[in-house]
């Protein structure tokens, strides 16, 4: 009797190992991104050498435009699942976000958001052998490019890096497929190319605030 229940334990065990396991193993992402990116711009001046402008770090962001764009991206992730039900994921991921804000209509300058990479990591639980939640952070590396009217031929462009963080679903539609929903929420602050009219010198920083949903479907092997 003692080795039946000793015997009935284990096959529980590993049946309840295996419910948990579905996360787990390499996986290829295809996704479906929404971006929106919302810019905040933050003006310092003064008169004179182009080399002795004063900058005042409190003064107010002013909201300057914000806009959507759909686009794709990529990522590959390993999944390892513990006894519990409980998995972590560390992602690599790059989304061609191709988003613009901002109007020579309402401003000196343009902003645009080409494309992003980074790293995170997913941390998750199985609440069934098909369906998980989970919420994830990470750093993201951002490449911005910023151009000034009226020519547009000053440009900023540089890769800033930013902190992100989310979270998302995920349901098992086969085997080896599923899909995935989740949000993710980052911002970065970068110097803004200076600019000279009648012997002014401008600058300031510029707060991108960015926002993106993704659906997307991975493929285990």
């Amino acid at each position: 009797m003692k080795n039946l229940i000793i015997l009935s334990t284990l096959i529980f065990l590993s049946v309840l190992g295996n419910t948990f396991a579905k996360t787990q193993g390499h996986y290829v992402d295809f996704n479906i991104i929404r971006t929106d990116l919302s810019a905040l711009y933050n003006v310092y001046s003064t008169s004179g050498a182009s080399n002795s402008y004063s900058k005042s770090d409190n003064s107010e962001f002013r909201g300057i435009g914000d806009d959507d764009k759909i686009s794709v991206g990529i990522a590959y992730k390993y999944a390892y699942n513990f006894d519990n039900g409980i998995y972590v994921a560390p992602i690599v991921f790059f989304d061609y976000s191709n988003v613009k804000a901002g109007s020579y209509a309402t401003s000196l300058y343009k902003y645009k958001l080409d494309y992003r990479y980074g790293i995170k990591t997913n941390l998750g639980y199985d609440i069934t052998d098909k369906f998980s939640l989970y919420s994830n952070m990470g750093v993201a590396y951002n490449k911005y490019e910023v151009r000034q009217r009226p020519t547009s031929t000053a440009k900023n462009s540089s890769v800033d890096p930013s902190f992100l963080y989310g979270f998302g679903t995920k349901y098992s539609i086969a085997e080896n497929v599923d899909l995935n929903f989740e949000l993710e929420l980052s911002k970065v602050t970068m110097e803004e190319p200076r600019s000279a009219s009648v012997g002014i010198y401008t600058s300031g920083k510029t707060r991108f605030n960015t926002r993106t949903l993704r659906f997307g479907l991975s493929y285990r092997f």
